[in-house]
């Protein structure tokens, strides 16, 4: 066992044990070779065994305070001092992650996806892109033809630019219509959802009534 030498050990421990089969300091022994060798299974049953021959056996109480804590170690491993140590630190990074992943979703509800908020800013722009339409409708309606025509040496611009601006304004609250409409559909089915995961209905059934109660 000394020189790390696991295989002949077990097979000494074995010869061993064929003169005292049951000795505590000899399966406490085999217990840690079955441990080197990653036999978990054998290694709780040598200790075990090592354990009960406490009772029987002349053994020193420093032996048997760690023939009983190995087969605690081995019976019990996630209660050990390595085990739980490794759990607190496993604890601890995920307390932190938890932390930190709250502070995200709280500096995100704030300043970027608070659905009620995004919902109104998608309807304003929804709304300011129609008055923008309106008023590059009315231009186009009022200015005649078009500024930019056609021509023998590629196109022409006219002096009327109130054409060209009212297909702009169409462009631009086009644009603004579309982005506000899908903003307000989006953060609205948002903001619906997180008002109905505080929506409680009661039904309450009897002979002669009915009773339906709704809170938020």
């Amino acid at each position: 066992m000394q020189a790390n030498d696991w295989k002949t050990a077990k097979q000494q421990a074995k010869s061993l044990s064929l003169i005292c089969p049951n000795a505590p300091v000899l399966n406490y022994m085999r217990g840690k070779i079955a441990e080197q060798l990653g036999d978990k299974q054998d290694a709780l049953l040598y200790f075990q065994k090592a354990s009960e021959g406490t009772y029987t056996f002349a053994v020193e109480p420093d032996t048997a305070k760690k023939i009983w804590y190995a087969r605690y170690e081995n019976e019990h491993p996630e209660r050990t001092a390595e085990a739980l140590e490794l759990n607190t630190e496993a604890m601890s990074a995920l307390e932190a992650e938890n932390k930190r992943l709250k502070q995200d979703l709280e500096y995100e509800e704030k300043y970027f996806t608070n659905p009620k908020t995004m919902m109104w800013v998608g309807t304003g722009l929804g709304a300011g892109g129609l008055a923008i339409i309106g008023t590059g409708i009315a231009l186009l309606l009022t200015s005649g033809s078009s500024d930019i025509t056609p021509s023998p040496n590629g196109y022409k611009v006219d002096d009327n630019s109130m054409h060209a601006t009212g297909w702009i304004a169409t462009g631009l609250g086009a644009g603004l219509l579309i982005t506000g409409a899908v903003l307000a559909g989006f953060y609205g089915y948002k903001y619906k959802k997180s008002i109905s995961k505080n929506t409680d209905i009661t039904l309450n059934f009897s002979p002669t009534e009915f009773h339906f109660n709704m809170t938020f």
